[in-house]
C-alpha cells in the first residue's frame, strides 16, 4: 500500500491511510495553496511596451520586415513574443523557400 504525504506551508502531515477522502482533501489543499501563491507572484510582474522588428528572409536574402508592438516583462520576452506573433504574418508563407525569421535590434 502506498502512503501519501501532504505538504502544507508550515507542517508535514501524514494522513490516515484508512481515510482516503481526508488524504485527498489535504493534498488538494496543499496544491491549491501553491497554485494561489504562484499565480499571485506572477500577477506582480510589471509589463513594459517594446517595439520589435522581425525580418523575413528567403535563402539568407531579406524580403520583408514587420514591426510589432509588444507588452512584456523584459526585452528577451518581447523578442520571443514578437517571433510568435510573426507566425501569423502574410510574409510567413510555406511557399517561400528556406524561410527564416530574426529579430532586428533597435
Amino acid at each position: 500500500m502506498s502512503r501519501v504525504f501532504a505538504v502544507t506551508p508550515d507542517i508535514v502531515r501524514r494522513p490516515n491511510p484508512n481515510n482516503r477522502e481526508a488524504a485527498s482533501t489535504q493534498v488538494g489543499a496543499a496544491l491549491s495553496f501553491r497554485k494561489d501563491q504562484i499565480m499571485h507572484a506572477s500577477a506582480q510582474t510589471k509589463l513594459h511596451s517594446f517595439t520589435v522588428d522581425v525580418e523575413f528572409s528567403s535563402g539568407g536574402q531579406p524580403y520583408a520586415t514587420e514591426t510589432y508592438k509588444v507588452e512584456a516583462s523584459d526585452w528577451y520576452r518581447a523578442q520571443r513574443d514578437a517571433l510568435e506573433m510573426s507566425i501569423s504574418s502574410p510574409y510567413d508563407n510555406v511557399r517561400v523557400p528556406y524561410l527564416t525569421r530574426r529579430v532586428i535590434a533597435r
